[in-house]
């Protein structure tokens, strides 16, 4: 009597975590990951270490928020955001370095200084040079309502690619892709190909668009995007696992299959979960942040707005109401193919370095009034 009464309690105990499993999974709709990240370069007998980082991502619908944190960056994280709305919003923090620095010279001195630096770009695809491991992410946890709609056989690429400009041209590459079965329904194979043309910023600074070897000049496979493994939460399927190889032609390639693998990006999630609660897609503004803001760009590509905000991301219409001008951005200023420099480090650095400057006048000028003081 007593096994079969704790067989029944067992039973019973089995039947509630599977209600209460159903039923949180019926109230969810979206989910959290979170995980790690690693680059390599391969290089003459074996992948050298190139980089390494962190990310956690929450997707829900069409809706997502994506961080990256590199560790070998002097940034605090890069974050980005949409609500499905044909906007995505990109924040990069270099608050706690910047703070650091200020602490470490002036630790009893207030100084306005910038929080970090702001994107805004009008889109479904994320593209951000300073932020390349963010739109893999998106890719793997965030891009299936994107996919959904391609109606060709073209899509925009994640990696990095050229420079800002052909990606405000909404620059898409052949490409062949592969779903899930199971929700919520994102890539487990993605594959780019070159279409015979490279793309780079030339020495003045303007796009260029070059044909490929002759032997490439129609095409090769760019980049290869795959699944490894899954985690499974109720019916639904997430990856825990994934790669991303990009490929280059090499100068004596006899093929269109002769390439080299220029990076291997691999992911790996170490906890995935079904959200319960509502989240906010728009990364949050913490201070005064200098953004570059492109919404604009799809008729004047080369042009975009910049200016400063603390405390909200405006409308189109309240920029052109502003009065702000549109100017060159930073992010066209690029060298020729392979010379390009992260604008992140040279944001930060400038801004590091003109902040460390003007620390070191105000004590300096201190310094000279007490000796003036001393003489008298």
């Amino acid at each position: 009597m007593r096994s079969f009464l704790t067989l029944l309690e067992t039973t019973a105990i089995g039947l509630t975590c599977v209600v209460v499993f159903v039923c949180l999974q019926a109230g969810a709709t979206g989910f959290r990951v979170s995980g790690t990240f690693e680059t390599t370069r391969p290089q003459g007998d074996g992948p050298v270490y190139a980089a390494a980082g962190c990310f956690t991502a929450v997707a829900d619908s069409c809706n997502w928020r994506i961080r990256t944190t590199r560790f070998d960056e002097a940034l605090d994280y890069v974050e980005a955001g949409s609500t499905n709305d044909g906007t995505i919003y990109l924040l990069a923090s270099y608050s706690n370095t910047t703070h650091s620095a200020v602490a470490a010279i002036a630790p009893d001195k207030t100084f306005d200084i910038d929080f970090g630096f702001a994107r805004i770009i009008s889109g479904r695809v994320p593209h951000f040079d300073c932020g390349e491991h963010l739109c893999m992410v998106w890719l793997a946890y965030a891009s299936g309502c994107y996919f959904a709609t391609r109606t060709n056989n073209l899509i925009e690429p994640v990696y990095w690619f050229g420079g800002q400009y052909f990606f405000n041209q909404g620059l898409v590459l052949p490409g062949q892709w592969e779903l899930a079965e199971a929700e919520p329904h994102l890539p487990s194979r993605v594959v780019y190909f070159n279409d015979g043309f490279i793309r780079a910023m030339n020495k003045e600074g303007l796009p260029a668009v070059i044909p490929n070897p002759p032997v490439y000049s129609k095409g090769y496979t760019n980049a290869e995007f795959q699944v490894l493994g899954y985690a499974h939460l109720g019916s639904w399927q997430v990856p825990n696992s994934f790669v991303l190889k990009i490929y280059s032609f090499k100068p004596s390639g006899s093929s269109q299959t002769d390439l080299m693998a220029t990076r291997i990006i691999s992911f790996t999630a170490t906890n995935v979960q079904l959200l319960q609660a509502s989240e906010t897609f728009i990364p949050e503004l913490q201070g005064k942040t200098t953004v570059t803001d492109f919404r604009l760009s799809r008729t004047n590509p080369l042009a975009s707005y910049s200016y400063q905000i603390s405390n909200r991301w405006p409308s189109v219409d309240t920029l052109l109401k502003s009065g702000v001008r549109p100017s060159i951005s930073v992010a066209q200023n690029l060298g020729p193919n392979g010379t390009r420099k992260f604008i992140a480090r040279t944001v930060l650095l400038f801004f590091v370095g003109t902040t460390l400057a003007v620390i070191l006048t105000v004590t300096f000028k201190n310094s000279n009034k007490q000796r003036g003081k001393r003489k008298e």
